[in-house]
């Protein structure tokens, strides 16, 4: 799947670091990661250290892919959406919210993932 039709409706994404149908492929401070709201420098070195600790622990158990399940991706896209819609963040026309982009709906594209586990499908 290419990207383009992955994020035609906007961004989806586990936790901010993972794409359901993306193997083996990170982001650093991406889309429904609290990158956004948050000090970057201090969400940068969150997300190298949880995928470096991640891909020790692929690397330990021998696992030659590594994916986001469908199933963690949407429920993480809903509960950012959830939290997101119950401030007043949608509401700005801003860059975070998609909102600056005609091709894009407006919601909240980041959120704090303190607390989350990665629930990923492992081959």
């Amino acid at each position: 799947m290419r990207h383009q039709q992955k994020w035609s409706a906007g961004p989806r994404t586990y936790l901010g670091v993972a794409i359901a149908d993306f193997p083996n492929l990170f982001l650093i401070t991406g889309p429904g990661s609290p990158s956004v709201f948050s000090n970057m420098v201090v969400s940068i070195e969150q997300h190298v250290d949880w995928i470096a600790n991640f891909l020790a622990y692929a690397r330990q158990r021998r696992l030659a892919s590594i994916e986001a399940s469908q199933d963690a991706e949407n429920a993480w896209v809903a509960h950012v959406n959830e939290v997101g819609n119950s401030t007043l963040c949608p509401l700005a026309n801003s860059w975070y919210t998609g909102g600056k982009r005609p091709w894009q709906t407006a919601r909240v594209h980041a959120l704090s993932r303190r607390g989350r586990r990665l629930s990923a499908k492992m081959r």
